[in-house]
């Protein structure tokens, strides 16, 4: 059994049996491969669960992955790095963002990853270049689901996500129709290894484009690009008009003085940006706020800082939450229906 996070509505349970769970875990491990990834390498997970050390395969040396609870302190992340010396790091993003910082605090690594991968949230952009700066690369992105495992992964071209047609059937659609490439729409997916509860055109509520023509690395698989998160994280403004909060992450994310941040909405027309501060930040604050206030005219916007923002189980930093009060009201409607 295994639980979404309830993210596009409310939290679904879900049942595969033994042989769905080792094709899923098959297709991950050959995306990693595809990365130079091999079975006997050591690797470590910021944020997300891998095998047990217990496990069969762990005993026996073929999946030597390390678990990091990304509920720790930081700074016992890089204790473990250094002790591990991982070939492979796969990271939400997020969590690699504080990893990162804390490096660069702490000074030059002493051991390199042949590969670094993120999952469990979109990609900022501003993320790229903070990887830079530690590993020397960007990071490579894969897109998954509880309901369908390993969907997309990034190739080191960085021209979108390569679909695994032999896990899943990927559809995007607007309307209830098919999109052309290039035009936005809702990803759906029918699972093909879930063989005890199957997945048949299960709307995931991210929203992706069909990248036209082929890629250079090779690979024949079609591209999509994920954009703006979930259809929900959203900033509505008067007049109808709609902000990702992708679009104002990208703002805060861009300052190497903010270490880890969320918004809240206190009300239709409030938006506060809590944030852990990393150094002086005064100025850089100062021109966030601006960028934040012209990006959401008739808004109010205030900043806040705090000592650490909570985390989810899995380790996530939300990046909206929503404490306004037709959002509670509609919470109530639905607990009451």
């Amino acid at each position: 059994m295994a639980s979404t996070s309830g993210s596009t509505d409310k939290p679904l349970t879900l049942a595969f049996s033994f042989e769905d769970r080792l094709r899923k875990h098959a297709i991950s491990l050959h995306c990693m491969s595809l990365y130079g990834w091999r079975p006997w390498h050591r690797g470590m997970a910021l944020g997300s669960q891998a095998l047990p050390r217990d496990h069969r395969l762990q005993r026996l040396g073929f999946s030597r992955w390390h678990w990091v609870d990304p509920t720790r302190p930081v700074s016992e992340w890089l204790e473990d790095y250094d002790r591990v010396r991982p070939q492979a790091l796969h990271a939400y993003p997020s969590a690699l963002r504080e990893f990162c910082f804390q490096a660069r605090e702490r000074g030059p690594l002493q051991w390199l990853p042949r590969v670094l991968s993120v999952g469990g949230e979109l990609c900022p952009e501003e993320l790229a270049p903070l990887t830079h700066d530690v590993f020397g690369v960007a990071p490579l992105s894969m897109y998954g689901a509880v309901e369908g495992g390993r969907l997309a992964f990034e190739c080191r071209e960085h021209a979108g996500l390569h679909v695994r047609l032999d896990g899943v059937h990927v559809e995007i659609l607007a309307g209830g129709q098919s999109v052309e490439a290039g035009q936005p729409g809702s990803v759906y997916i029918t699972s093909l290894i879930n063989t005890v509860m199957p997945i048949i055109r299960y709307e995931l509520g991210d929203l992706a484009t069909w990248v036209p023509g082929e890629c250079r690395c090779g690979l024949w698989w079609p591209r999509i690009v994920l954009h703006q998160g979930r259809r929900s994280d959203v900033v509505s403004l008067s007049g109808g008009r709609h902000v990702p909060i992708t679009n104002l992450a990208t703002i805060v994310g861009k300052s190497r003085a903010i270490r880890q941040f969320q918004f809240v909405r206190r009300a239709d027309n409030h938006l506060v940006l809590r944030y852990e501060p990393q150094g002086d930040a005064a100025e850089s604050l100062e021109q966030i706020h601006h960028q934040l206030r012209d990006a959401l005219p008739g808004i109010t916007v205030e900043l806040e800082m705090t000592g650490q923002l909570p985390r989810t189980r899995s380790g996530k930093v939300s990046r909206l939450i929503d404490e306004s009060e037709s959002n509670l009201r509609g919470a109530a409607k639905k607990e009451a229906s």
